[in-house]
């Protein structure tokens, strides 16, 4: 049997931040589960997400998110939560899974910690605005 066993994490590369004392066990049940059956193990990641509580928390939905930013625009500098329009809906991260499962050639990620934004450019998917966001890339 062949597959994929994806976890999610906060942070990518260098940058991942994990409690390693709970991401312990998931890492060994993952390391069973390729040795044993020959799947994957792949760390994925979104970037700033834009979940439903932070959008809700705005007063916004996922149609209209980019108005929270008009009203941001009207707050001191230091009350702004940063990266906000660069987030990503919560399908963003789950697009990239789900390619990840679809390819063939899904050994390429094994052991790997990768964000949704590079599997965006790797698989050529969208969020639902029809942007790649990527809230890791640096934005001088």
């Amino acid at each position: 049997m062949t597959g994929a066993m994806v976890g999610a994490a906060g942070g990518v590369g260098d940058s991942l931040v994990v409690d390693h004392l709970d991401i312990a066990p998931v890492r060994r049940l993952a390391e069973y589960v390729r040795s044993e059956h020959g799947r994957v193990d792949v760390l994925v990641t979104p970037g700033r997400l834009r979940s439903e509580m932070m959008l809700d928390n705005y007063g916004v939905g996922e149609s209209n998110w980019r108005d929270a930013l008009i009203q941001m625009r009207s707050r001191a500098p230091r009350r702004r939560p940063t990266g906000f329009a660069r987030s990503e809906s919560p399908r963003y991260i789950g697009r990239g899974v789900a390619a990840i499962a679809a390819d063939p050639g899904r050994a390429r990620w094994n052991q790997r910690s990768v964000g949704s934004a590079e599997l965006a450019t790797v698989y050529g998917f969208t969020d639902l605005d029809g942007t790649q966001p990527d809230s890791w890339a640096r934005h001088d």
